[in-house]
């Protein structure tokens, strides 16, 4: 995961069979909270076969 500067939550992310493959956003959190007073995100599990 990773906090952008000025942003209130995390993003989540995978590099998807090693740290030199493109970025894939999982979650972006803050997209998800937009428009939303409060919002809570209280993670995530990934299948064995990653989807």
């Amino acid at each position: 995961s990773r906090t952008e500067k000025g942003k209130q939550y995390p993003t989540y992310c995978r590099r998807k069979g090693s740290m030199e493959a493109a970025e894939e956003v999982i979650f972006d959190v803050n997209r998800m909270a937009e428009g939303k007073p409060a919002f809570i995100f209280r993670g995530y599990s990934i299948s064995p076969d990653n989807s």
